[in-house]
């Protein structure tokens, strides 16, 4: 993925542009595993209100996620085995 997210310094450009050597079905892919990740812990957000709803599905394992950002704020969630949520951090997390 790290050539998906690069390209010439924000110097150069105020604003993106296109990247004529990027290459569209890698980035399509790249962005499955978001919207897989999105699925799987059954992310809701609502800018509105600044939450995250979390309703998670049973995994094969565990999956712990940091990072994610709602508006200023960052989230972070554990899952066990289970899908049920065993930590979360940030604002507005709401599990259900």
């Amino acid at each position: 993925m790290p050539e998906l997210h690069s390209g010439d310094a924000a110097s150069i450009f105020a604003s993106p542009v296109p990247y004529p050597a990027t290459c569209r079905p890698q980035a399509w892919s790249t962005a499955a595993a978001v919207s897989v990740l999105g699925s799987v812990l059954g992310l809701n957000p609502d800018a509105q209100s600044a939450t995250i709803g979390v309703s998670p599905r049973p995994l094969a394992g565990s999956l712990s996620v940091t990072g994610l950002r709602l508006g200023d704020a960052n989230v972070s969630i554990a899952l066990n085995h289970g899908g049920e949520v065993t930590a979360a951090s940030g604002a507005g997390v709401l599990v259900g």
